[in-house]
């Protein structure tokens, strides 16, 4: 079976986004580096798979399109793109 994988969408966290302000939903780090988010960066969410949903599983075994549970990490760990939010520190 083939599947396509694309480059997720850029997304600037902003001082409300779940990642920055909210404990219970943020994860504690960027899972590929291991340093946490902060307001101005650049993220991709990148799907990691259905999840629980029955719907989501179907189609993710029959090859189509379907909404996946997705985790948080760094544009630049995704893509290789350094930015300067990089050489920025949190305030």
């Amino acid at each position: 079976m083939r599947r396509t994988i694309e480059i997720p969408e850029k997304v600037i966290l902003t001082e409300n986004h779940p990642c920055v302000r909210d404990r219970r939903f943020r994860p504690a780090a960027c899972p590929a580096c291991g340093k946490a988010f902060w307001s101005g960066q650049a993220i991709a969410l990148v799907p990691i798979g259905p999840g629980e949903n029955p719907e989501a599983q179907r189609l993710c075994r029959e090859g189509l399109a379907y909404n996946a549970a997705c985790i948080p990490a760094h544009w630049w760990c995704v893509t290789g793109e350094v930015e300067e939010t990089v050489l920025r520190s949190p305030k």
